[in-house]
């Protein structure tokens, strides 16, 4: 089930990114921003299902499992895996909570970049560290997010 939200939250993410430039822009805000937050509440739940079925609910589990696997990929780790993860996850609910609610607020395109490269960085991680070899197919994808300059979100003026 780990395995499935996370291909699941990846598809919604990459969907949410390709609708972002094939749609019209009126059609394209609405079912982004839902496909945004729908790929967010799906990191939830993918968090909460690799809690159970892997770590057992055991945060030592957790910390213990994300750096030897960190480590054994990268080389080194830090110990702050877990918690650069939970901020990602963080970061995810609250950009789609914004999002969703002020849809007339444009985020400064800068902002928007920072979100597509930090998104790619963080599974790309995941798919190297902790995916099959058969994900690396996704990276391509995921790679199109930072890419594409167009926006997840109302295409009015920025709030400043």
């Amino acid at each position: 089930m780990t395995t499935w939200t996370a291909r699941l939250l990846v598809l919604l993410y990459v969907a949410a990114v390709v609708v972002a430039r094939r749609l019209p822009a009126g059609l394209r805000d609405r079912r982004c921003v839902w496909l945004w937050s729908i790929g967010a509440t799906m990191l939830v739940l993918h968090v909460l299902v690799a809690f159970h079925e892997v770590h057992h609910w055991s945060w030592l589990h957790a910390v213990e499992h994300t750096t030897r696997a960190t480590e054994r990929i990268v080389g080194r780790s830090t110990g702050l895996e877990l918690w650069v993860n939970l901020i990602f996850v963080g970061w995810w609910i609250v950009d789609s909570m914004v999002r969703l609610t002020r849809p007339d607020w444009r985020l400064p395109r800068a902002y928007d970049r920072c979100v597509q490269g930090a998104w790619a960085f963080m599974f790309f991680n995941a798919t190297v560290v902790f995916g099959p070899a058969g994900w690396m197919w996704c990276l391509p994808l995921v790679v199109l997010g930072v890419a594409w300059p167009r926006r997840i979100g109302a295409d009015s003026p920025p709030v400043t």
